[in-house]
């Protein structure tokens, strides 16, 4: 039998991906970030029509009016797999607005 090449302590390695996020987030002058959640998985689509499933890997936009725009899967919508993608806007401090279903 030949030994194994890798071994893998999953709490070891939890532990030091931890470690390896930096204590904060800040911006380039040295002042703090502020990072807002804008979605969570499970949450009510704006037309109440379903739930957010995954944010997809696809490149999150920034417009000039400083609003995120990302893809969505959605699950347990009406349409089933006709509408099953979305694409939601927001500027962080209002709701989601909708621009493709």
């Amino acid at each position: 039998m030949t030994a194994p090449l890798l071994v893998v302590d999953g709490d070891s390695f939890a532990h030091r991906a931890f470690h390896a996020l930096p204590r904060s987030i800040r911006r380039a002058d040295g002042s703090p970030g502020n990072l807002k959640t804008i979605v969570l998985k499970d949450d009510a689509t704006p037309d109440v029509n379903g739930t957010i499933g995954q944010v997809n890997q696809s490149p999150i936009n920034l417009n000039n009016q400083d609003e995120i725009a990302f893809r969505v899967d959605l699950e347990g919508s009406l349409g089933g797999g006709a509408d099953h993608t979305a694409i939601y806007r927001t500027d962080g401090t209002g709701p989601l607005t909708q621009i493709a279903r």
